[in-house]
């Protein structure tokens, strides 16, 4: 199984920490710098081509992001690249993982299919997420369709609607409120 990890090129250590949790669980991550384009090694197509061959979208949004339209960009084109890899019956479906700070910003989010708040610095929330990661690999082994069962993301994650916009995600964080990440109006827990 694949991943790709869309990313502002300043969180290098957040994109490696992510990068060992991936290996850990058995999934490949690829990873690509848009400042590195038109160099023999990598194309914009070369780029759509390892989101449409990943099984997993990691989408993480950081004041890096937000702090150069540059990079807003690209990662605008490839959520829509994993999103759009839904219309296509040759692609392989995409799900599509959001991760933000506890401070969260203002950069909406127009598809996403999990949402993960989390503080990056706190070692327990990386073994949270490399514990999904090894459940996610496990789910999507060859044996799943003979077990059925629900997937981990959707039995420890709270299915959330914004009565604001409509926006559905799975929420795998435990908060009380947060801003929707599509509207970023606030959403209440009680």
């Amino acid at each position: 199984m694949e991943a790709f990890l869309s990313h502002s090129r300043n969180d290098k250590e957040l994109v490696n920490r992510l990068y060992k949790a991936c290996t850990r669980a058995e999934i490949k991550p690829n990873i690509a710098e848009f400042e590195k384009l038109g160099t023999a090694r990598l194309t914009a197509e070369n780029i759509v081509a390892m989101i449409h061959k990943s099984r997993l979208f990691f989408l993480f949004i950081t004041p890096n992001v937000m702090n150069s339209v540059y990079t807003q960009n690209w990662v605008n084109f490839e959520l829509g690249c994993a999103y759009g890899a839904r219309t296509r019956p040759a692609q392989i479906q995409k799900d599509i993982f959001v991760f933000e700070s506890f401070d969260q910003i203002q950069f909406p989010i127009s598809y996403l299919d999990y949402y993960i708040l989390f503080d990056p610095d706190q070692e327990p929330h990386w073994e949270f997420v490399e514990d999904l990661l090894s459940d996610e690999k496990k789910h999507w082994s060859r044996f799943f369709p003979i077990l059925g069962g629900q997937r981990p993301s959707d039995r420890i994650g709270k299915p959330t609607r914004c009565r604001a916009c409509g926006s559905q995600y799975t929420l795998l964080s435990q908060v009380e409120k947060l801003l929707c990440p599509t509207c970023r109006r606030e959403v209440m827990f009680v």
